[in-house]
């Protein structure tokens, strides 16, 4: 019954029909998705002068690479007598400009994500334990504001299940953290 639910709840917000048919419960499916809506998200401010790894056989290439002025060398090995691995970037400001970053884009995607994260901690206050760009761990008490948890896109999920908590966490940092839960996950 959930389901039909959901499927006619987006349909009202997004105006797009959805068939039960083809849809299921895919854990897998869902983490790649994610990581590739993210991955594609993140392409439009990506950094431009990022460093290039190269396999260089030809000596000449090798010498242009390593004493020519366009190049920043960051790092060099042999790692056979005619194949050495190099590591350069191109100096600060003399970047090449590439088909598929859009500053304005990733500028505005970033700020509206923060500003969902942003209201979001600041309607869970001190019971925020940890937070990330699209999520938040946080301390879930009797009579205290919940957010909706919902299964759209853009949406908050409950990520442990509906009928598990977490009763053990600890971080040592950005995405760096554990917890254990009831069912002892």
């Amino acid at each position: 019954m959930k389901h039909i639910q959901n499927i006619r709840e987006y349909y009202e917000k997004e105006g797009i029909q959805l068939d039960p048919e083809k849809i299921g419960h895919n854990p897998a499916q869902r983490s790649i998705n994610k990581l590739l809506l993210n991955s594609l998200w993140g392409r439009f401010s990506m950094r431009q002068n990022l460093p290039q790894t190269l396999l260089v056989k030809d000596p000449e290439d090798f010498a242009r690479i390593i004493f020519g002025k366009t190049n920043i060398l960051k790092y060099f090995t042999f790692v056979s007598d005619d194949v050495s691995l190099v590591q350069h970037c191109r100096p600060e400001g003399d970047v090449c400009e590439t088909r598929d970053i859009n500053v304005f884009i990733g500028a505005f995607t970033k700020a509206h994500t923060r500003l969902e994260l942003y209201d979001l901690l600041d309607k869970l206050g001190d019971r925020v334990l940890y937070a990330d760009t699209d999520s938040a761990i946080f301390v879930s008490r009797d009579n205290d504001w919940m957010p909706p948890l919902r299964d759209h896109l853009g949406e908050l999920t409950d990520e442990i299940g509906g009928d598990d908590f977490i009763t053990k966490y600890c971080a040592s940092g950005p995405k760096s953290y554990g917890y254990r839960t009831t069912k002892g996950k």
